[in-house]
């Protein structure tokens, strides 16, 4: 049962000043009784002033005992009201590690809650560029001309032996030359828009393989820094947006130091780009104040950064807005999730590097400054 300090042990201090108390009187009355009594027990008045001041003589070392008593009933309070303390202490700590257990177990749960999303963010907004590849891909070889071939084929094959004759002499026969001709223009055509398609489309999957890389790598904070050409991985993030800015008609500005190097994990800034590219269009095709639409990429070197900003003419941040834009789970789109630049900015922070972002406000654009290092730099990686 607990006092009214709240221990669950008696208050020791308190017990141990009534004892002290209670001795100091008893000791004082048998004192003061002595030296009324005496009096009356001798008539010998030099034996009772004798007896008087040995009685008198023996209170201090009465009250040194009853002080020893007291202090020794004191420590063994003190020990006993310590022991609990360290008890208390000990549950205490168990509950606070169990707490801290759970939390890390929660933590850990959302990191890789966070990983898987991001994985899926950065690989949908490539999916979004595959299947627009494929989409053309189907389009073109469903709506080819060359199946006229088909036509001039049967034509010839009907003539058999006299098709020499045919061609020389029938002007259905002489329009199979320039016919033949056409069509090999046709696939020449046909030809090289596919092989761009399937350029784009093996962009896509390698950059799909990319991320699932990259985002290995950052689980195990094992970058691979190796020197490259920025001007060719932004060429190559545009790459997987071109023809989703064609169809848009939003137009690309490109502004770039082409000797520009960098030494950092190139997968990671190819995954950043995309994210600035992707947010940009999105910016522009949300935008309802109409005007011009374009993008513009600008690099160069800035001190120790390769320097890259893209600034876009689409909706524009609000300025409340902006110290959340890079928070997990932040977007100000309908469709949106807020996951992009959450990752891309803990991305550049991986590499050592930064990511920023000015608006003037709604209607007036955005500009996103990537920079990283020239010299690959080792950083704490940010979660």
């Amino acid at each position: 049962m607990k006092n009214q300090t709240g221990h669950g042990t008696p208050n020791v201090m308190t017990r141990s000043k009534g004892i002290f108390n209670i001795l100091i009187v008893g000791m004082l009355s048998l004192i003061g009784m002595g030296v009324a009594i005496l009096p009356l027990l001798t008539h010998d008045q030099n034996t009772s002033i004798s007896w008087m001041t040995a009685l008198l003589a023996m209170g201090p070392f009465l009250v040194l005992v009853s002080l020893i008593v007291h202090n020794n009933h004191q420590i063994r309070g003190l020990r006993s009201e310590i022991f609990y303390s360290r008890n208390k202490l000990q549950s205490t700590q168990t509950k606070l590690e169990q707490t801290q257990s759970k939390l890390e177990n929660a933590a850990q749960l959302a990191g890789a809650t966070e990983l898987a999303t991001g994985i899926l963010h950065n690989v949908g907004n490539v999916l979004n560029g595959v299947n627009v590849s494929v989409s053309q891909i189907n389009q073109s070889l469903r709506d080819s001309r060359m199946d006229a071939l088909n036509s001039i084929v049967q034509l010839m094959q009907q003539q058999g032996e006299n098709l020499p004759n045919f061609i020389a002499t029938d002007q259905r026969g002489m329009n199979l030359v320039e016919a033949l001709a056409q069509l090999e223009q046709i696939r020449e055509e046909e030809a090289e828009f596919l092989s761009t398609e399937l350029r784009e489309l093996s962009n896509g999957v390698n950059h799909m393989r990319n991320i699932i890389d990259m985002q290995q790598s950052s689980a195990t904070n094992a970058h691979q820094h190796e020197n490259f050409n920025v001007s060719e991985v932004i060429q190559d993030a545009v790459k997987l947006y071109s023809n989703a800015l064609a169809r848009l008609q939003i137009e690309l500005s490109l502004q770039l130091d082409e000797q520009l190097q960098a030494q950092t994990d190139r997968p990671i800034v190819m995954h950043i780009l995309v994210n600035l590219i992707s947010n940009a269009r999105n910016a522009i095709a949300e935008s309802t104040h109409g005007g011009l639409r374009k993008i513009t990429i600008q690099s160069q070197q800035v001190d120790q950064w390769a320097q890259v900003q893209i600034t876009d003419t689409g909706c524009g941040i609000d300025s409340a807005n902006l110290k959340h834009l890079f928070e997990y789970g932040f977007t100000t789109r309908d469709s949106g999730h807020g996951f992009g630049l959450h990752h891309s900015i803990n991305a550049a922070r991986e590499l050592g590097g930064t990511l920023s972002v000015h608006s003037d406000g709604v209607g007036t654009g955005a500009t996103f400054t990537l920079q990283i290092p020239v010299i690959a730099t080792v950083a704490n990686r940010i979660l």
